[in-house]
């Protein structure tokens, strides 16, 4: 770390509780202890401190605000000095704490001069060998540090407390030398501090408090460098608030799994690698929603390694095809099948594949993802195959995935204002029967009733239930029937076996049917399917008459807006048109459909000829 702002606020504010401590310190803190590149502010206030001090004049808050504004100076994000002085004086820190923050701060400084000499040593080594490299830059760094030791010695008070683990720092850094030639960053206050990132064999760790930038540092510094101008794939999960114990929840497996192929692929005759699991992992949501966007999340993913790029985009394709299939006939869940467009694509990957699916409220959400990643992570693991003629050959590779998000789309997808509404090949119960006994009826008769239709039921694969639950009402059966979505109910009592009249309740539409005991068995066995594909048919038609097609930008923009729903619109191609829709309508691509052909269109923002009709939305 060659900066830090906390241990500056904290010797700002020891100052200003403890004025009388500021002797201790005089003699080896100055203004340039205090880090500025595009922001002063720390710097500034400790300039009108020791002013004030070496004059002998206390100030307090209100007095050491006046005097900051009285300079008239911008500071980087507008900061309010007074408040910015206020929260200082409200940190504690005793007058012994004021002497110890003092000597970090300054071993940070020295730290800092170290890093900025070895930096501009190693920009000049280009032409030389790296281990002399190394050596100059350690030796530059030695210089420092004797020179520091010298400089900053102040009578009896020992200056190796100041500098106690420099030496053990200067030595471990020349015995484990490395490459100071990482990827820049787009964040030149970064590059000037720290210098590059990302360094071949390294983690880069990033640390701050909750709701700085910490995810927004990490996306632009991904998308901007790595993703786009260094042509090479980035896994980006972080959650900087995880726990010791929380880290064995893992985050998604792309790393491993490709470290375990550079193990296990060494000929052709090793391929194809399917790999499909279940795991449990986490990663860092600002705002999470339930189901849709979580901190851990369980979620299927795959990751194949082909021998050729051909089978690849078969797989790849094979896996979206499988996902639509189960959304649709499962989930009785329409989705739309197309591309991501390069900015929404997964990073690293050549193509990503997805299903788009509609959601009551008209917003669209991101059902699943299959992603032809090309021959990029084998590049960047070195994965390699010796092919028939034992020619070396980067393989060919996909990943793809499915979560707990599909929870939240079913519910989404169907359930009302009651409850849950569950397809019945998804649901665990398919069907509940309640018996009703009421203290003047014959128990037995019901219960032989209730008995019999359930073994009917269950000998022919239904998933049925019996709610026999005596210290709860019929009402609240019912009740409860209805919110967890049971496809269908059967209630059976003294009544209904005396006039032999059934009725069966359909959850999804609220409709109750009655029929005879001879018929109940085979009418709820077919309603198995015909609810099934009724619920599908219905989704269809929501889709449908959701789904708009425009030409000009003002119907775009009125339609997402107020109907919201998909958007067909012609679309350049281009990331800054891209751009300009999200921003100005918070509308996204959401995919290139596969169907859609863009002949004699016009993108609707820029005029231009579209390169592809695309749907656009509103999403979660």
């Amino acid at each position: 770390m060659v900066y830090s702002y906390e241990l500056e606020q904290h010797l700002l504010a020891g100052l200003i509780k403890h004025p009388e401590s500021y002797p201790l310190i005089a003699a080896f803190i100055t203004k340039d202890d205090f880090f500025s590149q595009n922001s002063a502010v720390n710097k500034t206030i400790f300039c009108v401190l020791r002013q004030s001090l070496e004059a002998s004049e206390i100030l307090d808050e209100v007095l050491l605000s006046q005097r900051v504004k009285s300079l008239g100076m911008s500071f980087e994000d507008n900061i309010n000095i007074g408040d910015y002085i206020k929260a200082l004086s409200m940190r504690q820190i005793s007058k012994e704490g004021v002497l110890k923050t003092a000597k970090e701060l300054k071993k940070i400084t020295v730290r800092r001069e170290i890093h900025d000499a070895s930096i501009d040593v190693a920009k000049n080594m280009k032409s030389i060998s790296a281990s002399s490299t190394y050596d100059q830059i350690v030796s530059e760094a030695d210089k420092i540090y004797n020179e520091k030791i010298n400089l900053y010695e102040i009578g009896s008070n020992n200056p190796e407390n100041l500098f106690d683990d420099m030496e053990d720092w200067i030595e471990d850094r020349g015995n484990n030398p490395i490459d100071e030639f990482g990827l820049m960053g787009p964040h030149k206050r970064i590059n000037e501090c720290y210098g590059s990132l990302l360094r071949p064999g390294n983690i880069t760790v990033v640390v701050a408090r909750a709701g700085v930038g910490k995810t927004q540092f990490c996306m632009d510094f991904c998308t901007k460098v790595s993703a786009i101008n260094n042509n090479v794939p980035i896994l980006h999960f972080d959650n900087g608030e995880m726990s010791k114990e929380e880290l064995i929840v893992r985050p998604t497996s792309e790393a491993i799994i490709w470290s375990t192929y550079k193990n296990w692929i060494q000929s052709y005759r090793d391929l194809p690698i399917l790999i499909n699991q279940w795991a449990n992992v986490v990663r860092w949501e600002m705002r999470t929603r339930l189901f849709l966007r979580t901190a851990e999340f369980l979620w299927q993913e795959g990751h194949t390694a082909h021998a050729t790029k051909e089978e690849a985009i078969k797989e790849t394709k094979l896996i979206n095809d499988i996902y639509s299939d189960f959304a649709e006939k499962f989930m009785a869940m329409p989705v739309v099948k197309g591309y991501k467009s390069e900015s929404e694509r997964f990073a690293g990957a050549e193509e990503t594949l997805c299903i788009e699916a509609l959601m009551q409220d008209g917003k669209a959400l991101q059902a699943g993802t299959s992603h032809f990643l090309g021959q990029n992570f084998a590049k960047a693991f070195d994965v390699k195959y010796a092919d028939k003629s034992g020619k070396l050959e980067y393989v060919w590779a996909t990943s793809w995935g499915v979560s707990t998000r599909l929870m939240g789309a079913l519910i989404m997808s169907h359930s009302d204002d009651v409850g849950l509404v569950l397809p019945p090949l998804l649901a665990p119960i398919q069907i509940i029967i309640i018996p009703l006994i009421k203290s003047k009826d014959d128990p037995k008769k019901i219960i032989d009733k209730t008995d019999e239709l359930f073994n009917s039921l269950k000998s022919n694969g239904i998933r049925v239930k019996i709610d026999n639950r005596e210290n709860m009402s019929l009402g609240f059966k019912l009740n409860d029937s209805e919110v967890k979505g049971i496809p269908m109910r059967v209630v059976i009592g003294e009544k209904e076996i005396e006039n032999n009249q059934f009725e069966i309740f359909y959850r999804y539409n609220l409709k109750k049917v009655s029929t005879e005991y001879e018929n109940l068995l085979e009418l709820l066995s077919s309603s198995i399917s015909s609810v099934q594909s009724e619920m599908i048919s219905e989704s269809k038609k929501r889709l449908k008459k959701n789904t708009h097609e425009v030409n000009s930008y003002d119907e775009f923009k009125d339609l997402i807006s107020n109907q919201r729903g998909f958007v067909i619109a012609g679309w350049d191609g281009t990331k800054e048109t891209e751009e300009a829709i999200k921003i100005e309508t918070k509308a996204t691509i959401r995919c290139i459909p596969e169907s859609v052909e863009p002949k004699g269109v016009t993108c609707i923002y820029s005029g231009k000829p579209a390169r592809y009709k695309v749907i656009f939305s509103k999403s979660y």
